[in-house]
């Protein structure tokens, strides 16, 4: 992306950290979703966790200062009804 975007254009990306996620009540079958996605990405040759690497794979491609944020989602509220709520940094 890096080679073919427009000077001043941006390149953005976003990528998930599964090792990091985590939820409450714990429950097997997020474990189990989450060893399983991360077995298949791992024996396709993807990374599951790249989140935690994009500094350093926006450097490797030549971006010389990226700007980088976090977010995260919760997915529940007080009374146990769904909610998305997504904070940024």
């Amino acid at each position: 992306m890096h080679r073919v975007y427009a000077p001043g254009g941006v390149v953005a990306v976003r990528d998930a950290d599964y090792a990091a996620m985590s939820w409450y009540p714990e429950y097997w079958g997020m474990e189990r979703w989450r060893h399983t996605y991360r077995e298949l990405a791992e024996r396709s040759g993807g990374e599951s966790d790249a989140g935690r690497y994009l500094r350093g794979l926006a450097r490797a491609a030549g971006l010389v200062d990226p700007v980088i944020a976090t977010s995260a989602w919760t997915y529940a509220d007080a009374g146990g009804g769904a909610m998305v709520r997504r904070t940024a940094s």
